[in-house]
């Protein structure tokens, strides 16, 4: 993915990416260098939750890796076992 700075050296986050890693207006991220690169990461000192139009939804970083995609398409198959009666 590319981005382009304006003439300000602001970037806009495409809000795919937005939603993916929980970023809202008004969030600090923080900035780290490394060789050739530029990293952000959000600003979090601990786990937080934020109310999202009546949904509650954890902000915090996961202690481990978790496949979600993995444990969202078993729990799909699980569902349509049961109500197939194949379980």
């Amino acid at each position: 993915m590319k981005l382009r700075l304006d003439k300000l050296g602001r970037i806009v986050l495409p809000k795919p990416l937005r939603l993916r890693y929980g970023l809202r207006p008004g969030m600090e991220l923080e900035v780290n260098e490394g060789a050739q690169e530029i990293v952000l990461r959000p600003a979090r000192s601990s786990p937080t939750m934020v109310n999202d139009r009546g949904v509650w939804i954890h902000q915090g970083t996961p202690v481990s890796e978790v496949d979600f995609d993995n444990a969202i398409r078993e729990d799909r198959e699980d569902r349509l076992k049961r109500i197939g009666g194949m379980e």
